[in-house]
């Protein structure tokens, strides 16, 4: 097993020639991270927000909760990869977790799957995602004057991801999959439960209308980034460009999104940062029936990692800190949202 520590945003800084190898040796390698912070949430389609709402036009009250990782987001509860490397020219590597570049850029999904380097140094990496789409939802988010019904969102993911395309810094992301809302009633319970809250206007929503807000879906995205170094060691510029299309059962909740996103890193020493800004455009396919208009949101967000290794002198053992918040600003009010939370942890490698 490896025991030297690395940075943690080393990784971005890999030479893209054919004599890169997936990892320093063959066999198992991997590293937990266990954090602890405080998050605050505040969206009014998040099952986190109050049960009880009393109308369907105001935008979210905030909730606060401390939490740690230790509740079962990432590998065994914990952030972390485990990678199995083997080949003679150690290009093949079977990996599950969430890897240190994801990490870095604020993507924290679990991932399981299986990369190959090519002779070129150019890496494809093929995986499932079996946790992205899993989550407690309302049964109908827009329920009024009486307590909303939690149920399961389910679905699979799954990814193929090349890097250092031809050696360069060039790559491309593609992301799959589909969810389904078990016992969705979204609008109905707006609708039937009570007629002077049944829609934005007052009106019965029809049968048509209901089924334009229904949220099974199928879904493919496609992501263009660069690595960029930058001169005299003063770090490197990750920029990506992210095409989502999100095909619902109901049109009203179908939509095309557009992401930019800056990744700066920097490594000095035993201190080793990443700072993600980003910008998206979501724009949906039908009118809402419920507001009489089409739903249009832009999303900001950013995102902060921090480590400091061989923390109080030991090899294996690093102080991590992660950051980030995201803002959501739609046209509906309902659908304003914001997010945030700082965590610090420690981080183990083997």
């Amino acid at each position: 097993m490896r025991l030297s520590v690395t940075p943690l945003f080393l990784p971005l800084f890999f030479s893209f020639t054919s004599a890169a190898k997936l990892a320093p040796t063959a066999g198992f390698n991997g590293e937990v991270n266990l954090l602890t912070g405080y998050y605050r949430d505040t969206n009014n389609l998040s099952t986190n927000a109050s049960a009880y709402q009393d109308n369907i036009t105001s935008k979210a009250k905030t909730n606060n909760e401390l939490h740690d990782s230790m509740d079962g987001k990432g590998v065994f509860g914990l952030l972390g990869e485990v990678t199995y490397t083997f080949g003679e020219e150690l290009n093949y590597q079977l990996f599950l977790g969430t890897s240190r570049e994801e990490i870095a850029t604020g993507s924290l999904a679990f991932e399981l799957g299986y990369k190959y380097e090519l002779g070129d140094g150019t890496t494809v990496a093929i995986s499932a995602l079996p946790t992205l789409v899993s989550a407690e939802v309302w049964q109908d988010p827009y329920a009024v004057a009486e307590e909303r019904q939690e149920t399961d969102l389910s679905g699979t993911a799954g990814r193929i991801k090349i890097d250092h395309i031809m050696g360069t810094g060039f790559g491309l992301d593609f992301g799959f999959g589909s969810s389904q809302v078990d016992e969705d009633r979204a609008g109905f319970d707006a609708a039937y439960g009570s007629e002077d809250v049944a829609s934005f206007d007052g009106d019965l929503l029809t049968d048509e209308e209901l089924a334009r807000l229904q949220r099974d879906r199928d879904y493919f995205s496609v992501k263009a980034q660069y690595l960029f170094y930058l001169p005299n060691k003063r770090g490197a510029l990750l920029p990506s460009l992210t095409v989502v299309s999100s095909d619902a059962d109901g049109e009203a909740q179908s939509y095309n999104s557009y992401k930019a996103e800056l990744t700066y890193v920097k490594v000095h020493n035993q201190h080793s940062f990443a700072l993600t800004l980003d910008g998206r455009y979501r724009e949906y396919s039908e009118v809402n029936p419920l507001y009489g208009t089409l739903r249009e949101d832009r999303q900001y967000g950013a995102f902060f990692v921090y480590e400091y290794a061989n923390v109080f002198g030991t090899q294996n053992w690093s102080l991590v800190t992660l950051t980030g918040a995201n803002v959501i600003d739609s046209n509906i009010d309902y659908y304003d949202a914001d997010f945030m939370f700082v965590s610090i942890g420690a981080n183990y490698k083997f």
